[in-house]
């Protein structure tokens, strides 16, 4: 530009000037397309490979998410399997309660019915033992009296014998007529 100011030949310096411009504009153009394409290189290979890292995590968490859900899965069903065992588990214990609670009460009932049924046994014992003095004092006291029976029958039977004598002798005697005793 200061050739031009100057004043020569303005065309050819013009020209110079021009062709010196499109030379360098057309290097300075070419140099700029060739770091942008460098640095369109760089950046696709940057991002490329950060993509591929991006996406080999994403594919590594998906895989990890796929066995997470697959053992989730598994243990939802384990859970399952656990409570319906735990529900028969406390069926079994609730029925097992029931039977529990209904043997003790027939055992209360058989254990009082033992009880009642011993103090009968003891009192009917008592009773037994009591009616056997009796009987036995019974029996002793009508031994005595069949004793005494027998005696006095003996007595008796002395008393008509004697009588019957007494008559006999007053029947010989003429004193009185006497009946049979016998």
């Amino acid at each position: 530009m200061l050739l031009f100011l100057i004043g020569t030949d303005k065309t050819c310096l013009h020209h110079i000037k021009m062709a010196y411009v499109k030379k360098s504009t057309t290097l300075l153009l070419l140099l700029l397309v060739v770091i942008s394409m460098g640095l369109l290189f760089g950046a696709s290979r940057y991002y490329e490979n950060s993509f591929s890292s991006l996406n080999n995590k994403i594919m590594d968490k998906e895989e990890e998410l796929i066995a997470i859900k697959e053992q989730r899965d598994s243990l939802e069903l384990e859970l399952n399997k656990i409570s319906k065992l735990l529900d028969i588990q406390m069926r079994r214990e609730e029925n097992l309660s029931e039977q529990y609670t209904e043997i003790r009460t027939v055992k209360e009932k058989v254990t009082e019915e033992k009880q009642n049924l011993s103090l009968n046994l003891n009192e009917t014992s008592a009773l037994l033992d009591e009616a056997n003095l009796l009987i036995d004092s019974l029996q002793h006291n009508l031994t005595i009296v069949l004793e005494e029976l027998n005696e006095t029958e003996a007595k008796y039977y002395n008393v008509l014998d004697d009588l019957e004598d007494v008559c006999d002798e007053a029947e010989e005697l003429n004193i009185s007529d006497c009946e049979d005793y016998s």
